[in-house]
């Protein structure tokens, strides 16, 4: 099963939650008390990722509000009208909303309200071909209820993050009475000092507003978001602050593509930073490094005159720190960032081949001369640097890189390459056949020593095992509103359809990673033990 730290939790929703896209921000906490006595509160940033998903080019979808739920109560952190295409985020994770005054307690569920899903199906090139609003089941509203709490104290930094598997969701969709789709999106969720899923790897752009001497440490600030929709207004989000800081490894690369120093920075550049969200105590330099500004000034964090900025008249950094892979100096669009496959391994001089996948704007199966720099990063889904040796022909990859135009007839245009993220398990590409699988059936029974579900399938009787398995019951409760609950195999019942994702084991059974269950949960046994 995933870990971090202490939490992990795998969720199936109703429908998707989704990024900021305007509203009004965090509303004050309900039914929670405050007051001169009220202790200290944390912060909370909420974090949205994605997976891919097989015949879609765009899933957007609407949220207007989230809430945490406690034994004190109910606290908002969220009302508005947000509007994400969630397959935007299926390489990165991403800081969507940050709430500095969340009370300390102790949460059990996460309510989301969703007012709409628009799928979008693209031809080859790229261009919409087909539309389809679902239907977003239990109207909407949806608690998500983890199988372990969520302790938030006085003074805490956390991320909530939630991952949104497309692939499985569009898997395990339905049609209703009206026709219209209904989805049930598969999310997994983690809360920790650090955002789950894909190594924390994000992607951040906006303009340097300050930079100390040496250049490694800068202030990055941004109203933008990298999940907004292509064709979608761009969002009312207020602006905020992240300090950023770069070590040794951080490859920094011009607007032409060629790798620079750090000294090539400058306040006011529009820049990009791929790297890792984490808290502040993680590097204590970057909290006590002095950042100044064009004109010299340092800065100073404190607002002592309690206006939401700092005593320069900026806005305060966020209470996380950015911890670069690379960054690229350039408005959004000056490095481009292609899905595609190797077309060879890389040579020594850093040259390789690359196929450029479809639906991007190019023509299909065009071919690009790569070249990696010594600073160019290899990193895998984890944010592990990955050897460059072992990747080879047919390997799939996301590539940012500037693209410099070949002046010869018929020559290949070259793509200085900042950066590569590859598919990898282990830092070694995973290979097709070991690609996820779906295997559906009714539980016939389970064996809780061996960690084993025995299932009957329309093609007959199978093993499945189920030791690092995460298991859900998708049900609703009297009121037509979607429950959620992470349980064990041995809550099972028999007879229950169950929706489950793995590969095949070379013994003969099923290794389930995901167990999907429509059923609720068999009660509590009331046999004396």
């Amino acid at each position: 099963m995933r870990k971090l730290l202490s939490l992990t939790g795998i969720l199936l929703a109703s429908a998707l939650l989704v990024a900021c896209g305007g509203g009004s921000g965090p509303a004050p906490a309900a039914d929670v008390g405050g007051g001169s006595n009220a202790p200290q509160t944390a912060t909370v940033g909420i974090v949205l990722t994605d997976n891919d998903a097989d015949d879609y080019c765009e899933a957007i979808a609407t949220i207007t509000d989230i809430s945490l739920l406690g034994e004190n109560g109910r606290q908002d952190v969220y009302t508005g009208s947000m509007v994400v295409d969630l397959l935007k985020l299926r390489d990165y994770v991403e800081l969507v909303e940050v709430v500095d005054e969340v009370e300390p307690d102790t949460i059990s569920k996460i309510r989301l309200q969703l007012s709409s899903l628009v799928l979008t199906k693209c031809d080859d090139e790229g261009n919409a071909d087909e539309t389809i609003e679902a239907k977003l089941a239990g109207n909407g509203k949806i608690d998500l209820k983890p199988n372990d709490k969520i302790e938030i104290s006085p003074n805490d930094v956390l991320f909530m993050t939630l991952d949104f598997d497309m692939d499985k969701s569009l898997k395990i969709t339905e049609a209703g009475n009206s026709g219209k789709v209904i989805v049930r999106p598969v999310i997994f969720v983690k809360a920790g000092t650090l955002p789950g899923f894909k190594g924390g790897i994000t992607r951040v752009s906006g303009e340097i507003t300050r930079i100390n001497e040496a250049g490694d440490v800068f202030l990055l600030c941004t109203s933008d978001l990298m999940a907004t929709p292509l064709n979608a207004d761009r969002p009312d989000v207020q602006e905020r602050c992240v300090k950023v800081a770069l070590d040794e490894r951080a490859g920094l690369f011009g607007s032409d593509g060629l790798p620079v120093r750090p000294s090539a920075l400058m306040v006011g550049d529009a820049v990009t930073v791929v790297g890792t969200l984490g808290p502040p105590d993680d590097d204590p330099v970057t909290r006590l490094v002095p950042l100044s500004d064009a004109n010299g000034q340092i800065n100073d964090d404190s607002d002592s005159d309690s206006d939401s900025d700092d005593g320069n008249g900026d806005r305060p950094p966020l209470q996380f720190v950015l911890k670069a892979i690379v960054v690229e100096i350039g408005a959004p669009g000056t490095f481009a960032s292609l899905r595609g496959e190797l077309g060879s391994g890389i040579s020594e001089d850093g040259e390789y081949r690359f196929t450029v996948g479809g639906g991007q704007g190019f023509a299909l199966d065009t071919m690009l001369l790569g070249q990696l720099f010594e600073t160019s990063r290899i990193i895998d889904p984890k944010g592990n640097d990955v050897d460059r040796s072992l990747l080879s022909e047919g390997d799939g990859a996301l590539v940012d890189g500037v693209i410099l135009l070949s002046d010869a007839e018929g020559g290949v245009d070259t793509l200085r390459t900042a950066l590569m993220l590859v598919r990898a398990r282990d830092g070694i590409p995973i290979p097709p056949e070991l690609e996820e699988e779906i295997l559906v059936g009714k539980v016939l029974g389970v064996n809780p020593d061996e960690q084993v579900v025995n299932i009957a399938t329309d093609q007959g009787d199978r093993c499945m095992l189920a030791d690092d398995a995460t298991v859900l019951f998708v049900f609703e409760d009297k009121d037509g509103e979607g429950q959620i609950v992470e349980g064990k195999i041995t809550d099972l019942a028999e007879g229950a359809v169950v929706v489950n994702f793995g590969v095949e084991d070379e013994a003969g059974c099923f290794d389930a990673d995901t167990i999907l269950s429509r059923a609720a949960p068999k009660p509590p046994s009331t046999e004396p033990t």
